[in-house]
């Protein structure tokens, strides 16, 4: 590529090279725009499987809460966090 980038010295040369070098340059810019989208789907990805990660763990969790917040005792113990909202 550099060797191809060298024979772009002067204006006849770079009539006959500047199509093959705008070509190539945009296969280049394409494939970083590609790694761009990738890395950004990566992230998304990620993203999703720690929401869902969470929200099983919520689901797991909410039995125990619902007795927990029905039992007047414990949720007086574990104080205010157990107890259910009120709705005015």
């Amino acid at each position: 590529m550099t060797s191809l980038f060298k024979q772009v010295t002067d204006e006849a040369s770079a009539r006959q090279h500047g199509p093959e070098i705008r070509a190539i340059s945009a296969r280049l810019n394409g494939h970083a725009a590609q790694m761009k989208e990738m890395d950004a789907a990566k992230k998304g990805m990620a993203f999703a499987s720690r929401a869902a990660e969470i929200v099983q763990i919520q689901q797991e969790m909410a039995p125990e809460l619902l007795r927990i917040s029905r039992d007047a005792a414990l949720a007086a113990h574990l104080g205010d966090a157990m107890r259910p909202p009120k709705i005015n």
